[in-house]
């Protein structure tokens, strides 16, 4: 039976079975295994194995010392024999992770008469919490505990089918009790994740409504690895020995209650626990367990903005996640390490390497089309971060097909995809389709969360900034200040969200001409941006810059200049102004305070790195065309060059009106401009 369990752990198949086979019991030649399509299996092992398992008694080794010498010659034993014995032996007492073995009699097997969620989501259960959300006072809790209660029902009806799904495929020789032991211990860990996030929704506090139903979701989804045999398979069984057993259960107990607080959203105490657990968990030295609480460190480090740490903590977790065979999560440790150091670092030159080591974790599993297009969701991102939105939005529609057909259209994940396609999209000046996926999102949020949940706000401010590049300014106003009214209510008036709202609101009030009433109101924004998000921060640089456009048409030109420039010298200390479109927006208000102020020769110092810009990001159409349009003034004011100040203002018209959706005033400009300036 050891030759047997040893077989299956390698080969993913029982002995008689080719891995891949649509023959199942079918028997080798000669009574040998089938020969494995999976390589990799060292020979020195394969031959024990062809010898422990032969027909002949004759042929097999004397002894279990014999076959264990045999297996524990292979010096690298990328994981060792011995401990796959551990695994099988463990089983078989069911103690590792909580599984529990099942003393039913022939042909009740897959019977159940426990209720492994009895005392864990029972009618107390459900009042407590649904009381408990509604403690919180937030206008949205009592959406959240709906949704948050269809998702617990919907985890445990799935997590029993799987259960009596995974019994009756042992049951009818399709999978070996090693299988069974495997996907049984994997259900009860997403059991045991459940009770702990139960335990701290039912603790409920604000940030805690805010993330039930995405925590809920996230949980659920897991439950198909438990389903995965091949990945089951593949990760290193736990160490050797009572206590180190002992240990890793431990370890994994709590584990589970750090995975909790961080789907919860406490975010600084899951980092506090996860700090505590890293050294016990490294001195254990299984490695699976290493990689699950680097990846949880990681997340909570990401979500605090500690950057640099939540990059090396990804890292650190997906080379132990590959040291462990655990690839999914290799996989999704290498994605997030590529949405930190790109979208948030700003590394673009690091993004091939890492893209090429989530792919081949991928590959490694088998290339699941959900994996599969999260990937292509995280090439999407590198594409637009780093200058090339066309094959971003390609990329973008690509990965949206993959994950509706894996996970549904309501998925969190397509959700997500919309919002971001309509982002790029709106970039481009693809304002219609921009809207269309803005709009999906947002629906489908509102269905999700109710009306008055944050991310029903995030759909809004998008939807409206898209209505305010189609001129459409009553309903962008309406919308945003639809936006701020949930995120006062939902974050407070002092979030960085909400004071975000306000800046929004003020930049659409703006456009309908109430100038006057912006500038007062991003008066009294910027100290507070500047306190929550620092004075450095490109939303604290985004603020001066809408200030001074707003002064500019006030007529108010030196103090616009002066907005303008304080917002450069953020962009310049923080990322450069020459690979940022909202720089080469402030370069061009500087431009037109210059131009204002008679002076062309400083006005084209300003616009000529505000064209480089523009050029080298991409996207932007209305905002470049007024770039070229004012280097078109500088050039001509300057008086040398006006057969070419007149090519130029010619080429920022003709972009404009290629648009779909072509910004009528800012043509009128132009053209009236060129009429007042004939050609020699």
């Amino acid at each position: 039976s050891f030759c047997v369990a040893l077989y299956e752990a390698w080969y993913r198949a029982r002995p008689g079975v080719g891995a891949g086979s649509e023959r199942p019991g079918a028997q080798a030649p000669a009574g040998r295994p089938l020969q494995p399509r999976r390589r990799g299996v060292p020979l020195r092992l394969h031959r024990a194995l062809v010898r422990g398992l032969s027909l002949d008694p004759a042929k097999r080794f004397g002894s279990m010392e014999q076959l264990l010498q045999e297996l524990s010659w292979d010096p690298r034993r990328r994981w060792r024999a011995i401990q796959v014995a551990a695994v099988v032996a463990t089983l078989a007492t069911g103690s590792i992770l909580g599984l529990r073995t099942l003393a039913v009699g022939p042909g009740q097997r897959c019977r159940f008469d426990d209720d492994p969620f009895s005392k864990l989501w029972e009618e107390q259960q459900r009042q407590a919490m649904r009381e408990a959300f509604v403690a919180t006072g937030k206008s949205y809790a009592a959406d959240a505990f709906r949704s948050t209660e269809s998702r617990i029902d919907l985890f445990e009806a799935r997590w029993k089918d799987m259960r009596r799904e995974a019994c009756e495929s042992r049951e009818r020789g399709q999978q070996s009790d090693l299988v069974h032991g495997l996907r049984t211990a994997c259900l009860e860990r997403r059991r045991r994740e459940l009770r702990a996030l139960v335990g701290a929704l039912l603790d409920a506090e604000a940030q805690v409504v805010t993330h039930a139903v995405e925590a809920l979701e996230s949980l659920t989804d897991e439950l198909k690895a438990c389903a995965d045999v091949d990945s089951l398979l593949a990760v290193v069984p736990p160490p050797q020995g009572d206590k180190a057993r002992a240990e890793v259960e431990r370890l994994s107990v709590e584990s589970a209650e750090l995975k909790a607080l961080f789907e919860a959203g406490r975010y600084a105490k899951a980092r506090a626990v996860a700090d505590r657990l890293i050294e016990p968990a490294r001195a254990v030295g299984y490695r699976p367990l290493q990689a699950e609480l680097s990846f949880m460190l990681a997340s909570a480090q990401r979500e605090l903005a500690d950057h640099g740490a939540a990059a090396a903590s990804f890292h650190r977790g997906a080379v132990e996640a590959e040291i462990g065979h655990d690839d999914v999560l290799a996989a999704r440790a290498y994605l997030k390490l590529l949405e930190v150091a790109v979208y948030y670092q700003r590394r673009c030159d690091d993004a091939p390497v890492l893209q090429m080591h989530a792919e081949a974790a991928i590959e490694r599993v088998g290339g699941p089309l959900a994996l599969r297009g999260e990937l292509e969701d995280s090439r999407a991102m590198v594409a637009s971060v780093c200058g090339a939105n066309r094959e971003a939005i390609a990329r973008s529609r690509n990965s949206l097909k993959m994950l509706e057909e894996a996970l549904g259209p309501a998925h969190r994940q397509v959700i997500l995809v919309h919002h971001f396609l309509g982002a790029i999209l709106h970039t481009e000046g693809e304002f219609e389709e921009a809207l269309a996926h803005q709009t999906t999102a947002l629906d489908s949020w509102t269905r999700l969360l109710g009306s008055h949940h944050p991310l029903v706000a995030k759909g809004l401010n998008n939807v409206a900034n898209t209505h305010l590049s189609l001129g459409e300014l009553g309903r962008a106003t309406e919308l945003h200040q639809r936006a701020l009214a949930i995120r006062e209510e939902a974050l407070g008036p002092e979030h960085p969200l909400t004071l975000w709202s306000h800046a929004n609101l003020a930049e659409a009030l703006s456009a309908q001409g109430h100038d006057e009433q912006a500038r007062e109101k991003l008066r009294d924004l910027l100290p507070r941006v500047e306190r929550v998000y620092g004075p450095q921060h490109h939303r604290t640089a985004t603020c001066w810059t809408r200030l001074g456009s707003v002064l500019q048409r006030l007529g108010r030109t030196r103090e616009a200049l002066a907005a303008h420039q304080r917002a450069l010298a953020i962009y310049e200390k923080s990322s450069g102004t020459e690979s940022h479109a909202f720089a080469a927006v402030a370069l061009l208000g500087v431009g037109k305070a210059y131009l204002s102020l008679q002076d062309p020769r400083s006005a084209m110092a300003a616009l000529s790195p505000a064209r480089m810009a523009m050029s080298r990001v991409g996207g932007y159409p209305i905002e470049s065309a007024d770039v070229e349009f004012t280097c078109a003034r500088a050039l001509w004011e300057g008086g040398e060059e006006r057969d070419r100040a007149r090519e130029q203002a010619v080429r920022a018209r003709d972009r404009l009106k290629a648009l779909k959706r072509p910004p009528g005033d800012l043509i009128a400009e132009i053209e009236g401009w060129l009429a007042s300036r004939p050609a020699r």
